[in-house]
């Protein structure tokens, strides 16, 4: 019987392959605004999340923010606008945003040359792996041609 292998078993299974020939290279390349174009639906979702707790923020503000994890994005979101966020706010807004994202997910596409990168990569067994801030319930469908 084939056994049909997940996306991220295949990439960890790339990474546990370059710790047993460590003279070969490997790469760790980042998901968002590296390989797939998501730094604008994230920002939309993050303005939109943030607008439904009541806080007024421009989109640039929250722009140049892309790339930190949730929570010091929300929390440095706050201070800069004067709101103090508990736990309980923070892990909120997090929920929003990820619904929020979920709703757009399907606008995120490759970066050009990131499909031609990974799979130069591979054609030239280079072993490589994907990382990503963004949570877990977020990375669950690559774009379209990363599978």
């Amino acid at each position: 019987m084939k056994r049909r292998y997940r996306q991220a078993d295949v990439k960890w299974t790339r990474v546990y392959l370059s710790m047993l020939m460590p003279d070969r290279p490997a790469l760790l390349l980042d998901l968002d605004g590296t390989l797939v174009d998501s730094v604008y639906q994230h920002a939309i979702a993050w303005h939109k999340a943030l607008e439904l707790a009541g806080i007024k923020l421009s989109v640039w503000r929250i722009h140049r923010r892309i790339g930190m994890s949730g929570g010091l994005l929300a929390d440095s979101l706050a201070r800069e606008t004067g709101h103090e966020l508990t736990e309980e706010d923070a892990a909120k807004l997090k929920k929003e945003h990820a619904r929020l994202f979920a709703a757009v997910r399907s606008d995120v596409l490759p970066l050009p040359g990131a499909l031609d990168l990974v799979r130069h990569l591979t054609k030239m067994r280079v072993a490589w792996a994907v990382a990503s801030v963004v949570p877990h319930e977020l990375q669950n469908r690559a774009p379209s041609g990363f599978s």
